[in-house]
């Protein structure tokens, strides 16, 4: 029996009081996306990988806290626009169903707040259509939550790795809301001191060239959190290790070591 007639297209929107750069922030990063995606169904994002760029990869795992079957969704990014609209193909899966469909997430400014708007489109059946209405009503429920502080605060570790990530993307206004105020970063093997959020992002926000970051380690310490990176502008290659202390989501002592890349000295060549 044919199935009756039903929308391929779900829209589900949201007023959140809270900025664009902050929602897209917590959209974007995934250190920050653990913390509040899945939470209404009390899921775990155990896997995730969003590249914010046109082209980029978008993947998302999560599994139920109190057991059952994983729920694995892939994509690709063709539209972003920060701070305003993401474009990617959402792909269901494993299981007996694949899915292929295609979602666009907008962040409008509406008054004080910002309206966010997931249209959802290709949808198959509408039982189909049905899960995602309710499944992106609930994500929704869920960034609101964790833009007004009512979720867990990511780790140090994740605050450290969400700042790299931000970065690397120039975006300079996420970066900063990851510092305290009056945060103080030092660069010892350049001798310099940054006091306070503001004049850390101008000395980033000021570098010339365009930089590639890419993210190797993040892990936790006894006194606060350690990541490793590597950065590139295309000519230079350097290595970085950053040494992080304060509270989770929120950097106030930052101390970064650099050394260039460069060929092996004769005299350890084998």
């Amino acid at each position: 029996m044919p199935e009756p007639p039903f929308a391929t297209t779900v829209t589900v929107s949201r007023a959140i009081a809270a900025p664009q750069a902050a929602l897209w922030a917590l959209w974007t990063t995934p250190a920050w996306m653990r913390a509040w995606w899945g939470a209404s169904e009390g899921g775990e994002l155990f896997d995730c990988v969003t590249e914010a760029r046109p082209g980029g990869a978008l993947r998302d795992a999560m599994r139920p806290r109190m057991g059952g079957a994983e729920e694995r969704v892939a994509g690709v990014f063709d539209l972003v626009e920060p701070p305003a609209r993401l474009g990617f193909t959402w792909v269901w899966q494993g299981g007996a169903e694949r899915v292929d469909t295609h979602a666009t997430v907008t962040f409008a400014e509406d008054g004080a707040a910002t309206r966010v708007t997931v249209t959802h489109r290709g949808q198959p059946s509408a039982r189909v259509a049905d899960i995602h209405r309710r499944g992106w009503t609930d994500m929704l429920a869920d960034l609101d939550r964790a833009a007004t502080c009512a979720m867990p605060t990511p780790s140090l570790r994740d605050t450290l790795a969400a700042l790299w990530w931000q970065l690397g993307r120039r975006d300079w206004a996420a970066a900063g809301a990851l510092l305290a105020e009056d945060a103080v970063v030092s660069w010892p093997h350049g001798g310099e001191t940054f006091r306070g959020r503001e004049a850390f992002v101008a000395v980033n926000a000021a570098c010339p060239g365009r930089w590639e970051i890419a993210l190797r380690r993040a892990e936790a310490t006894e006194t606060g959190a350690l990541a490793v990176a590597e950065l590139s502008d295309g000519a230079r290659r350097f290595h970085a290790v950053s040494l992080a202390a304060g509270a989770p989501g929120r950097i106030a002592l930052l101390t970064g070591y650099w050394g260039e890349a460069g060929e092996t000295p004769a005299w350890r060549r084998a």
